[in-house]
C-alpha cells in the first residue's frame, strides 16, 4: 500500500488500524512543502537557503512566496505527487506489480496512478469514492484555466484507466457521458457499505436515557451543515415549551475545515435556546460511535444542497448511511429528495425524506418522531436481508472479481 505520511488531519483514528493485515506492507510518502510545514522544518529550510542580511521572518516568507509560484502553476500537490510516482515505480520493479489500484477523493492518487499506467503499462483501475471536477469547482471557486485542465486530465485518467469503479448510480452515469457511449462495462458500482465485525457486543447497549434521543454521527462541513435542522427544533420547542426536556440530540463529531460553520453552529444553538438540548461530542473512535447509535431512538443524516444546483448533491451516498441501516433505528434523512441516498433509504424503507432546507417540515418530521417514541411505536422497517447486498466482505468480493478479469485479460476494453 502506497499512501501520504500524514501530518494533519482534522481527526485520525488510530483504532482502525486494526482493520490493517498485519502482514500488509505499508509505504508513506513525506510530502514536501514549506508552507505546510512545522516551524522547526521551516527554521530548518531558513538556514539551509542562507539568504544573507534578512531575518528569519523575511526569509520565511520569501520561501513562502516562491512556494505559492508553484502552488499557482502547479494544481496538484506535486510536493507528494512527485516523491510518490517515483516510490510506485520503484515497488512495481522491486515487487513484480502487475495491478494498480488508485482510490480518491484526494485526485493526486489518480494522478500517480496514471503516470505509472503510461511509464510501465500495468493494469489500473480507479475509484472515485468522490467526483473530482464537479466538486473542485464546488467547493472553490477556480480559474478558467484551472477548470480546464482539471477536465482534461480527468477524462484522460477516465480514458487511460482500464476500469472505473464508483460509490454510486449518479456519479457512474456522469462518467459514462463524460467519456462516451460504450463505456458502461468499464464503470462499475460499489457502495461504501458496512462491516459487520463493526457492530460486534453493541447491539447488546441499553439505552439509560427516557429521552427521545435523535443523534448525527459524523463530521459537519461543506454540504452537511445542521443550520436548518436546529432552527426547526428551535421552533418545534418554542411552540411546545414541555418537550425540552423530553427530546435530546447528541451531534458526534466535528466541524471539517470551517471556522466559519463551526461559529455558526455555536451561534443558532444559542440564538435557539438550544444549549440544554444539544449535546456536542467531539471526534471519537469509531466504534465508540458506533455504539451512540444503538442508544438513540432516531439517527440524522444531512446532505444539503450546493448553491441550488441540486444535481451536486444528489451523488452523495455518505458511508454513515450504511451504518445507519445495519442499526437498524429510524433515519430521519435531510436529503435531496430525488438523490441516490433517498433512493436507498426509500427502498430499505428506513425513515423519513424531508427536503434538507424544508424547516417546516422538518419541525413536522421531528414531532411525528416524537409522538410515535411516546406511543412506543417508532420503529425501523428495515431488514437485514434487503441490505444484506452493502455488507463489505460481498462488496470486496466484487472488487476482486473486478481485479480478476483485469488480471485474466477478460473483455474490459480500454477507451
Amino acid at each position: 500500500m502506497l499512501t501520504k505520511k500524514v501530518c494533519y488531519y482534522h481527526g485520525i483514528d488510530e483504532s482502525l488500524n486494526k482493520d490493517l493485515p498485519s502482514e500488509l506492507p505499508i509505504y508513506r510518502v513525506q510530502e514536501w512543502h514549506p508552507l505546510r510545514a512545522k516551524e522547526s522544518d521551516t527554521n530548518a529550510l531558513v538556514k539551509k537557503v542562507g539568504a544573507v542580511g534578512l531575518e528569519k521572518p523575511a526569509k520565511r516568507r520569501l520561501i513562502s512566496r516562491v512556494m505559492a509560484l508553484f502552488d499557482i502553476v502547479f494544481f496538484y500537490d506535486y510536493s507528494w505527487i512527485l516523491p510518490a510516482f517515483f516510490t510506485g515505480l520503484r515497488l512495481i520493479r522491486q515487487k513484480k506489480i502487475n495491478l494498480i489500484f488508485s482510490t480518491s477523493p484526494n485526485p493526486d492518487a489518480h494522478l500517480v496512478g496514471l503516470l505509472l499506467r503510461i511509464l510501465t503499462g500495468v493494469k489500473w483501475v480507479c475509484e472515485y469514492r468522490d467526483p473530482w471536477t464537479s466538486l473542485l469547482t464546488s467547493y472553490s471557486p477556480r480559474s478558467v484555466l484551472q477548470r480546464k485542465v482539471d477536465k482534461r486530465i480527468e477524462k484522460l485518467t477516465l480514458r487511460k484507466s482500464d476500469h472505473v469503479v464508483t460509490v454510486g448510480e449518479i456519479m457512474k452515469q456522469d462518467f459514462v457521458r463524460l467519456i462516451g457511449d460504450g463505456s458502461n462495462n468499464k464503470i462499475s458500482v460499489i457502495y461504501n457499505g458496512y462491516d459487520k465485525e463493526d457492530f460486534i457486543g453493541l447491539d447488546s447497549i441499553k439505552k439509560q436515557d427516557d429521552r427521545f434521543v435523535i443523534t448525527f454521527l459524523g463530521t459537519w462541513g461543506h454540504l452537511v451543515t445542521p443550520e436548518f435542522f436546529l432552527k426547526a427544533l428551535g421552533s418545534l420547542l418554542r411552540k411546545k415549551e414541555y418537550l425540552r426536556e423530553k427530546i435530546k440530540v447528541n451531534f458526534i463529531g466535528e466541524v471539517k475545515f470551517d471556522a466559519n460553520l463551526a461559529f455558526r453552529i455555536e451561534q443558532i444553538i444559542s440564538w435557539e435556546n438550544l444549549g440544554m438540548v444539544v449535546h456536542r461530542i467531539p471526534f471519537v473512535p469509531h466504534k465508540k460511535g458506533l455504539s451512540y447509535l444503538y442508544s438513540s431512538d432516531a439517527l440524522l443524516l444531512v446532505i444539503g444542497v450546493d448553491m441550488g444546483k441540486p444535481t451536486l448533491s444528489d451523488w452523495r451516498v455518505v458511508a454513515k448511511l450504511f451504518e445507519y441501516l445495519f442499526v437498524r433505528k429510524p433515519i430521519l434523512a435531510l436529503v435531496p429528495p430525488d438523490g441516490e441516498s433517498a433512493r436507498i433509504i426509500c427502498e430499505s424503507n428506513a425513515g423519513e425524506i424531508v427536503a434538507p432546507t424544508d424547516v417546516d417540515h422538518i419541525e413536522k418530521a421531528i414531532y411525528d418522531m416524537y409522538k410515535n417514541f411516546e406511543k412506543n411505536e417508532l420503529a425501523s422497517n428495515v431488514k437485514l436481508s434487503d441490505i444484506d447486498k452493502y455488507e463489505r466482505k460481498r462488496q470486496t468480493g466484487e472488487l476482486a472479481d473486478i481485479f480478476n478479469d483485469q488480471m485474466s485479460g477478460a473483455d474490459i476494453k480500454n477507451i
